[in-house]
């Protein structure tokens, strides 16, 4: 037997439960470009994104790293929880869709393959944000 109580459908016969959580809608923006600075820029010292990575665990600002052109080392802070030179719009929006913690995505379009993942609405962000119409910007409302 099955019981359906709100959003939670609960499988009286063998105990399991299952949530039936609603699905998500997303609010595109085009008018609007979104492109977090790092805090933190090494040219010097790394040669791989392990060493970027390192760095990044290394600091207790750093929430996401990526290391760029065989070069550069950028670190990012919250609230950006994932960053990518290498993963093309459809990619990040899949990407925001898989994390929970994912509520604002921003592709900017000029630079194809860059995705920044934020666990902030557009609205929380005061630093970052300028009129444009070269990005995408995704909000996750669920």
């Amino acid at each position: 037997m099955i019981v359906t109580i709100a959003d939670h459908t609960t499988d009286v016969d063998s105990r399991h439960f299952k949530y039936n959580f609603p699905e998500c809608s997303y609010k595109y923006l085009n008018k609007t470009c979104l492109v977090p600075i790092p805090f933190h820029k090494d040219d010097d010292t790394v040669t791989e994104q392990a060493q970027c990575d390192e760095m990044c665990k290394s600091s207790i600002r750093c929430t996401a790293s990526i290391f760029f052109d065989g070069v550069y080392c950028f670190l990012y802070e919250a609230p950006v929880i994932f960053a990518s030179y290498e993963i093309d719009l459809n990619q990040c929006i899949e990407k925001c869709k898989e994390r929970s913690d994912c509520i604002t995505m921003s592709s900017p379009t000029v630079s194809k393959n860059k995705c920044f993942l934020l666990n902030v609405t557009l609205a929380e962000i005061s630093v970052w944000t300028f009129e444009n119409n070269r990005c995408t910007i995704v909000e996750k409302i669920c």
